[in-house]
């Protein structure tokens, strides 16, 4: 997507707090955060630099010492927040 292509940064966060009060979103804080917080670095213009390791420090509460190789927390929750997602769009997003 290009930058004119791009919506401007309050209609993102109109779009995500739409979505994360969604009722499928309810259920689910970590996945509301996995969610706020990758929105949020795309919007500063980080979200090229996103990590499984600093997803589970940032997010998840992960120490220093996380291995993505070993732990899926964070493969687990972006397999959530896909499906949440796709329901979404398939019902209160359609």
């Amino acid at each position: 997507m290009t930058p004119a292509e791009r919506p401007c940064n309050e209609t993102i966060r109109r779009a995500l707090a739409r979505i994360l009060d969604s009722n499928g979103f309810q259920r689910s804080e970590r996945v509301r955060a996995f969610l706020a917080y990758v929105v949020e670095k795309e919007i500063l213009g980080e979200g090229a630099q996103l990590k499984g390791y600093s997803i589970a420090i940032d997010v998840f509460g992960r120490s220093q010492t996380f291995n993505a190789d070993s732990d899926p927390l964070v493969r687990v929750h972006a397999g959530k927040l896909r499906k949440l997602l796709k329901a979404f769009y398939e019902t209160d997003g359609a």
